[in-house]
């Protein structure tokens, strides 16, 4: 693919999403366009490619199929509670070397525990992928191809954009591209089901064989009601490698120093506040070497609405702050030194007195790795606010090796304030044959009422070539993280060991 090529491509993406904004001004257009016409465009344009001549076309077949039924004993009297079938049936075809289509469709069978059926059949994700010698695109339905590179800023998430409901929900058109003029990037166009639509974009190029990086990022959000409704930020960023760059600082490794700035230049309701044009800057020195001492700083400055519904940092603004961290390795020993600290001051922000409101978390810890497997951590840590001061303290143990890992924690929780609790936590894995693995997580939280606890297990079968099984007792999700479970390790929390059993049959091909 030469550069007009690409070129061209970028322009008609630019049309494209004009086009898409002129169908989705008018409500009645949002359904049409989303739905009816994108996906039957898709489809029709895969099902071209899998119906390809057959000596050029290989396609492949797969299929998973996954048994679930629960026993629920939350009430004290056991029962089956919600038998579940799911399955998926996936195609993908390559009628080209250079071109690939996928479709998945999925169908499932549940019985909640008020006993209504929930049957569902539907398309589960597809795309359609086509690439050059120096470029890629992805024509997509329900799949998350919004992952964006950005040092700093994250003025793109893609959990914002994917339209998640048990699994992401928009669709679009992708394209990467590398090697024109040096230059190489990724842009795409997406839209979700309310008829709302994104459009991101950003530009990289090395010069000085990587010792200088120069980006740029556009993030852009459509609400489609009005031509100046919108969300959009755009930010530039350069990188230096000060240490290959500055002769005397070779002594101190790469010394890389990167800063990104940008600007929310939103459409008709900015225009509405104070200050029309906001901003955000962060600068951030890394891989500093002084010896046996590896650092990292940064600086950072926001001013008010910087952040829009692109970032999952929306309303992480209007404030400015440092943060700096030191790593000191002993020598000779597998003995790693810890200690952090980010302070921040709010710009408008005030406490129930008036005074400014400030924050500000330290850390120190230490890690040490023993022989035959074993390694532990001790970290104490504080939290400070106009409120207060909240301690926490964590040592950990872990231990693995060819027959079992496993891993216990103790967690003190703002010590010494009204809200001080202890966590214990202890997790194993344990390979009792070659198909048989087990699985715990067992965590007790005491706090001055009362002493809560959670246990989770599995049993899982792995001897058949294309399948396997599972039994469980407990809620896994309370207990993800062992002591530092945002949910259960809380002061006000009244949950505790979850009373059912699942059983699980998973085959696939």
């Amino acid at each position: 693919m030469d550069d007009r090529t690409v070129v061209g491509f970028l322009v008609s993406l630019t049309g494209f999403k004009k086009r898409a904004s002129d169908l989705t001004k008018s409500p009645e257009h949002k359904t049409q366009f989303s739905f009816a016409a994108f996906v039957a465009a898709f489809l029709v344009t895969a099902f071209s490619l899998f119906a390809a001549g057959p000596l050029l076309a290989v396609s492949t077949l797969e299929w998973y199929y996954e048994i679930q039924t629960e026993f629920n004993g939350e009430d004290r009297s056991w029962g089956v509670s919600n038998p579940r079938h799911y399955l998926e049936l996936a195609l993908r075809t390559t009628p080209l070397p250079d071109m690939e289509g996928y479709l998945r469709f999925s169908a499932e069978s549940n019985r909640w525990k008020d006993y209504k059926p929930y049957n569902l059949t539907f398309a589960k994700e597809g795309h359609l992928r086509m690439r050059w010698k120096n470029a890629e695109a992805v024509l997509f339905s329900q799949e998350n191809r919004f992952w964006f590179s950005e040092p700093l800023l994250e003025i793109v998430n893609q959990d914002r954009i994917k339209d998640d409901d048990y699994g992401p929900r928009a669709q679009g058109i992708r394209l990467d591209f590398w090697g024109l003029k040096n230059v190489s990037g990724v842009g795409f166009y997406s839209q979700k089901r309310n008829g709302e639509d994104n459009l991101a974009l950003r530009l990289r190029r090395p010069f000085l064989r990587d010792r200088i990086v120069v980006g740029s990022t556009m993030a852009n959000h459509n609400f489609g009601t009005d031509v100046r409704d919108y969300d959009r930020v755009v930010a530039a960023d350069v990188e230096f490698a000060l240490g290959y760059l500055v002769p005397t600082l070779s002594r101190l490794g790469r010394v890389t120093w990167v800063t990104e700035a940008g600007r929310n230049v939103s459409g008709r309701w900015l225009s509405a506040i104070e200050k029309p044009l906001t901003n955000g800057f962060k600068t951030e020195i890394r891989d500093l070497s002084i010896g046996d001492f590896y650092n990292v700083g940064s600086y950072q400055y926001y001013e008010p609405n910087f952040y829009t519904g692109v970032s999952a940092r929306e309303g992480d603004d209007d404030y400015k702050g440092y943060y700096v961290e030191t790593n000191y390795r002993i020598p000779a020993k597998a003995i790693n030194l810890k200690a952090s600290r980010f302070d921040y001051r709010a710009f408008r922000l005030t406490d129930s007195k008036g005074r400014l409101w400030e924050k500000s978390q330290s850390l120190g810890e230490i890690y040490v790795e023993f022989v035959r497997g074993f390694t532990a951590k001790t970290e104490y840590k504080y939290y400070r606010d106009n409120n207060g001061i909240y301690p926490n303290f964590l040592f950990e143990v872990a231990g693995e090796n060819k027959l079992a890992r496993i891993r216990t924690q103790l967690r003190v929780k703002d010590i010494n304030t009204i809200y001080q609790l202890e966590a214990y936590g202890f997790e194993m894995s344990v390979n009792l044959t070659d198909k048989w693995k087990f699985y715990s997580r067992v965590m007790n939280v005491n706090v001055p009422t009362q002493s809560r606890q959670t246990v989770f297990l599995q049993l899982r079968y792995t001897g058949w070539t294309s399948g396997e099984g599972f039994i469980e007792f407990g809620n896994p999700d309370q207990s993800n993280d062992l002591v530092n479970d945002g949910d259960f390790v809380q002061w006000d929390s009244n949950a505790s060991t979850a009373r059912y059993i699942r059983l699980f049959l998973k085959m696939y091909y």
